[in-house]
Formats: C-alpha cells, sequence, structure tokens
C-alpha cells in the first residue's frame, strides 16, 4: 500500500515539472512553431501563407489589371494588397496559437519574429496568450534550413 501511494506521488510530480515551450518562428508569411525541451528543438508545425509567393499583380486584379481591395480601386495598389496577406496570415497564426495554448498544448511562448510582424501579432494576442510569452526576440530565421535554426536558437535561448 505505501509502495503504491509512493510510486502514484512519484508519476504526479513528474507530470507536474514539465513546462510545454513552444517557440514560434515567423515572418509575414512564413512560420515554424517548435517545442523547446531543455536544448532540443522539434518542429510541431510549419506553416506557409498561400500568397507568400503569389505576384501582386495576381492577387486581385479586374480584366484591365486595375488592383481591388476593401479600401481602394488602384492601378499598382500592390504593396497594400502584400500588407493584407501578411495581416491576414499573422491572424491565421495568432488564432491557432491561441486554439492550441487553450487546449494545453503549451503554457510558454517565446516569439522569434521580424519586427513588422511582431508588431502585427502583439495587436492580436490575448491577455492571457500574452501572458504566457516569455521571450521577445526581433530576428527573421525563417529562411534558415532546419539545421541551423536549430543551432541559432540553441544559442539564442537557454
Amino acid at each position: 500500500s505505501d509502495l503504491l501511494k509512493q510510486n502514484k506521488f512519484e508519476t504526479i510530480v513528474m507530470v507536474k515539472t514539465i513546462k510545454k515551450k513552444w517557440v514560434l518562428v515567423a515572418d509575414g508569411g512564413q512560420a515554424k512553431i517548435l517545442t523547446h525541451f531543455e536544448n532540443s528543438f522539434q518542429v510541431v508545425y510549419e506553416i506557409q501563407s498561400t500568397s507568400q509567393h503569389t505576384p501582386s499583380k495576381d492577387m486581385a486584379t479586374d480584366k484591365d489589371g486595375n488592383f481591388h481591395s476593401s479600401k481602394h480601386h488602384s492601378k499598382g495598389n500592390s504593396v497594400e494588397l502584400h500588407e493584407q496577406a501578411e495581416t491576414a496570415f499573422i491572424t491565421e497564426l495568432t488564432d491557432r496559437l491561441e486554439k492550441e495554448f487553450y487546449s494545453g498544448k503549451f503554457v510558454e511562448l517565446t516569439l522569434i519574429m521580424s519586427p513588422k510582424a511582431l508588431g502585427k501579432i502583439r495587436q492580436l494576442l490575448s491577455k492571457n496568450l500574452k501572458a504566457a510569452i516569455k521571450q521577445e526576440i526581433d530576428k527573421d530565421l525563417t529562411n534558415f534550413p532546419e539545421r541551423e535554426l536549430r543551432e541559432r536558437l540553441e544559442k539564442l535561448l537557454p
């Protein structure tokens, strides 16, 4: 009976001490979410915007080549179209993080994002998810191969 109680206690302690840490590496069009345990990183998700590599001229034009958006109808407003695509991507990313956070997949989050994307995500995160953020680093590491990304993360994160 005493042995059984001791085993239950040890199991409970082990589960409680494991912190689920995630790292988000993203810019306005692509993202990797990794788990972070001790000095090891494992990719959980890789997400890419469908319009990441779409030329502006193909995003939303009419037969005359005029750009359309909810605000303007003009010739050559490609910057605005890319802004909208980036905002939509960051919003989608935030929604996924919120869902995963509230379902208990992670308790701590580190954001490593391009400065522009970092600014956008800050505006979208819930109060509870903001409280789970342990570190924000304004760097764009999205284009590094996985091995080099892990090496950089090992240097950046304790």
